[in-house]
């Protein structure tokens, strides 16, 4: 089991994973470090489990994961109130994708909006939930669930889904893996605080390869067809449909060329 003084053996972080709460097994990591931000927990206190019963991505879609084999990991931040928060998830993908090349030597793709990607097939998702009071962002709970040296998997997801192990043929020390990752997280947060997030979607621009081709986004039955043209500096996909622009925040998305 992973401890809270492996992680931060060496751990060279301001805040983020300085309180630490591990588990052998809990329903959700994202509902473990809502319970805790509601109750005080400092920005940058870190959830780990070996397993989660009741483990899920966006729309509640279960997410599946061996015991012991992944990192099932959340986070609690507390934005200031001027920033977008919606573009803590690209922040997110591109750290995760930095610290996942470096382990594996292959390009990680982006599938937006929260989807990474090795050989086309999906190894990390991420999970964004916010509590505001009024229009100020109370706390963010971000959600990172990876497929670090599992090897099997469910019938429903084998054809697409795959590991760091299964992509760089040795087993991946999962510590390493949530360090790095949180001290990359912490460099790039703290300078978009300053500095604003361009730099962060450019990194993901260039990690996804549906910009200039057909798409089409299903927004929980309502389904749009166009042209992926760009990201607005909000975190907004932008699609061309019939000579006009329609600005998407969330949906899924298929490639059609």
């Amino acid at each position: 089991m992973i401890s809270a003084a492996e992680v931060q053996h060496s751990l060279k972080t301001k805040f983020l994973g300085q309180t630490i709460h591990t588990f052998e097994v809990v329903d959700s990591t994202n509902t473990v470090a809502k319970k805790l931000a509601e109750t005080g927990a400092p920005e940058g206190t870190i959830v780990v489990a070996e397993y989660q019963t009741a483990g899920r991505g966006r729309y509640n879609r279960k997410w599946y994961g061996e015991r012991g084999k992944n990192i099932l990991l959340s986070l609690v931040l507390r934005p200031l109130g001027s920033e977008l928060t919606r573009l803590l998830t690209y922040l997110t993908a591109v750290c995760a994708a930095e610290v996942a090349e470096d382990r594996t030597k292959k390009r990680v793709k982006c599938k937006w909006p929260n989807d990474l990607l090795l050989n086309g097939k999906k190894f990390c998702g991420i999970l964004l939930e916010c509590s505001w009071q009024e229009s100020t962002p109370e706390y963010v709970i971000v959600g990172l669930g990876m497929n670090v040296n599992q090897e099997n998997f469910p019938n429903e997801v084998r054809s697409t889904a795959t590991s760091l192990k299964i992509e760089c043929g040795r087993e991946v020390d999962r510590v390493g893996i949530i360090r790095s990752f949180l001290q990359h997280l912490e460099t790039r947060y703290l300078q978009s605080r300053v500095k604003g997030y361009g730099s962060v979607l450019a990194a993901w621009e260039t990690r996804c390869s549906m910009f200039g081709k057909e798409i089409t986004i299903d927004r929980s039955g309502e389904v749009l067809t166009g042209r992926a043209i760009r990201l607005d500096s909000d975190g907004a996909l932008v699609i061309k449909n019939h000579r006009r622009e329609i600005r998407i925040f969330a949906g899924d998305v298929t490639v059609l060329s």
